[in-house]
């Protein structure tokens, strides 16, 4: 819930709920994510949307007539609560995004800075089962992207940078990759993907990156009519760790999408 507005030549938004990609034109990666790792935040492409991060603020952005784009945003998580708006209580994400997209390929950068990241990790991980009250992050997201042969294949590849602060503690960086392909086959389009991805580990005082191994998923998309679309596909993991609730999943299913 937010009105955003032109200002000159750029984009503004502010209201009181508001994502902090909301307003930014800046595109790391084109592949569908239609499937698994889509409901999985460590799946995703970009750190720098992790889940959690939505508030009261405001955002500018802007995109050039020559390919170029960038944007800005301030939120603040907990601007509703008595730990308040840009104070030391509270939690803030300051993001930047800069990019470029010709007509069959692009790249940009996305940097984010959170106060409390605790909400990332959530999907397989505590601050509480790490023995840590909280954790700030920097995320640097770099990606691009690129079709060949008149948008019929679009190659997306990212690399991100999740950069840990706890107080007392010395921490590692997570480093994750991100690979997709999404190519027109018949009446559909066959997509596919794979993610490495790194965890934390607390030892003593030291948090540590280890792998979460590799993760993978093919799926196909097709329209059975003008309303009804249908995804189905499989997704599976390719590391040997074990004990971290989706690594060691193998998922098969399908996904009905029906438009009124």
């Amino acid at each position: 819930m937010y009105y955003s507005f032109p200002l000159g030549n750029f984009d503004v938004a502010v209201g009181p709920k508001l994502d902090n990609d909301d307003l930014m034109p800046t595109t790391i990666s084109k592949y569908s994510d239609k499937f698994f790792m889509a409901a999985q935040p460590l799946t995703a492409a970009d750190f720098s949307s992790a889940p959690g991060i939505t508030g009261s603020g405001f955002a500018i952005g802007r995109t050039w007539d020559n390919g170029f784009n960038a944007s800005a945003s301030l939120i603040g998580m907990s601007a509703s609560t008595s730990d308040g708006f840009l104070t030391k209580e509270g939690t803030d994400t300051y993001t930047l995004s800069a990019g470029y997209d010709a007509d069959s390929y692009g790249l940009g950068l996305i940097i984010a800075d959170m106060d409390e990241a605790c909400s990332f990790i959530a999907g397989y991980q505590t601050c509480a089962s790490l023995g840590v009250s909280g954790i700030g992050a920097t995320t640097t997201t770099l990606g691009g992207y690129w079709s060949p042969n008149d948008g019929k294949t679009t190659l997306s590849a990212t690399y991100a940078v999740f950069s840990g602060d706890v107080p007392g503690y010395t921490v590692e960086d997570l480093n994750s990759f991100h690979v997709g392909v999404d190519s027109e086959l018949g009446s559909g389009v066959l997509s596919a993907a794979i993610k490495s991805q790194d965890f934390y580990v607390v030892s003593g005082s030291k948090v540590s990156a280890d792998t979460l191994g590799e993760f993978a998923e093919v799926y196909y998309t097709y329209d059975v009519n003008d309303s009804t679309e249908i995804t189905t596909g499989i997704s599976f993991a390719m590391g040997d760790e074990t004990g971290v609730y989706w690594l060691d999943r193998t998922a098969v299913g399908a996904d009905v999408t029906f438009k009124f």
